[in-house]
C-alpha cells in the first residue's frame, strides 16, 4: 500500500515539474551575444507562455530564438538562385486574405521585373516592383500553386507556395488575434509571433517575422 502511495506521489511530482517546464523557457542559447540581445533574452525568459499564449510549449520559443539569431542568409549573385527563406514559398498562411513580399534585402541589387504565375498562367508582371508589397489572394485556393520569379540587375530568385487550409488559418488567426491582446513588448511578441508560425511549419511567415525583429534590435 505504502509503495502505491510512494509511486503516486512520484507520478504527481513528475507531472507537476514536467507542466512547469512547459511554462518555463529553458535558457536561451547565445543570450550574451551583445548586451541588448541579453536583456531581450532576459525579458522573454521572464513571460509564462502558458499564460501568453495557452497551448504554447516554452520549448517552442527556445527553438526560434535560436534560429533568429542564427541569422542565416540564402541566396546569391547567379541566375536561379535560392529566394531568401522570408519570401513566400511552402504553405503560407495568407492572413487577411494577402501573402505579403518583402524585397527589401534584396533591393540593393536593383528591382528590375516581378512575374506571378496561379497554376501557371500569369496574374501579374510588374517592372520595377517596390521593396514591399501585399499580393491579394481571396481569389484563390489551397490546392492551386502560386509561384513567383523577381529579376534583380545581377539575380533572378524564383519560388512557389500554396494557400494554408482554410480550418488551420483560422485557428492560427485565433491564436494571433490572442497574442495581440496581450501586454508584452513589441519585441517579445514578435518571437512569440514567429513561434506560432514555426509551430504551424509556416517557415516564410516566420522568417519574415525574423526580419521585423533584427530591424528593432539591430540584429
Amino acid at each position: 500500500m505504502l509503495r502505491l502511495v510512494f509511486a503516486s506521489c512520484g507520478l504527481l511530482l513528475s507531472l507537476t515539474a514536467h507542466a512547469q517546464s512547459d511554462c518555463q523557457i529553458p535558457a536561451l542559447p547565445q543570450s550574451e551575444k551583445t548586451p541588448q540581445v541579453a536583456a531581450l533574452a532576459k525579458t522573454l525568459r521572464a513571460t509564462n507562455p502558458c499564460k501568453v499564449l495557452p497551448g504554447m510549449n516554452a520549448k517552442s520559443l527556445s527553438t526560434v530564438w535560436a534560429s533568429l539569431l542564427s541569422n542565416k542568409k540564402l541566396g546569391g549573385r547567379r541566375l536561379d538562385t535560392e529566394a531568401p527563406t522570408s519570401l513566400p514559398q511552402g504553405v503560407v498562411a495568407g492572413e487577411k486574405r494577402q501573402v505579403h513580399f518583402d524585397f527589401s534585402e534584396s533591393a540593393a541589387e536593383g528591382l528590375a521585373s516581378l512575374r506571378i504565375e496561379v497554376d501557371g498562367k500569369p496574374v501579374l508582371n510588374i517592372s520595377n516592383p517596390p521593396p514591399q508589397f501585399d499580393f491579394p489572394v481571396d481569389r484563390y485556393t489551397p490546392d492551386q500553386t502560386m509561384s513567383w520569379t523577381l529579376v534583380t540587375r545581377i539575380a533572378a530568385y524564383r519560388a512557389q507556395f500554396t494557400l494554408m487550409a482554410e480550418p488551420d488559418r483560422k485557428d492560427l488567426e485565433q491564436k494571433l488575434a490572442h497574442l495581440a491582446a496581450e501586454p508584452v513588448d513589441p519585441v517579445t511578441r514578435l518571437v512569440y509571433k514567429a513561434a506560432i508560425y514555426d509551430e504551424a511549419d509556416l517557415f516564410s511567415e516566420r522568417d519574415l517575422t525574423f526580419l521585423e525583429i533584427r530591424r528593432l534590435v539591430s540584429l
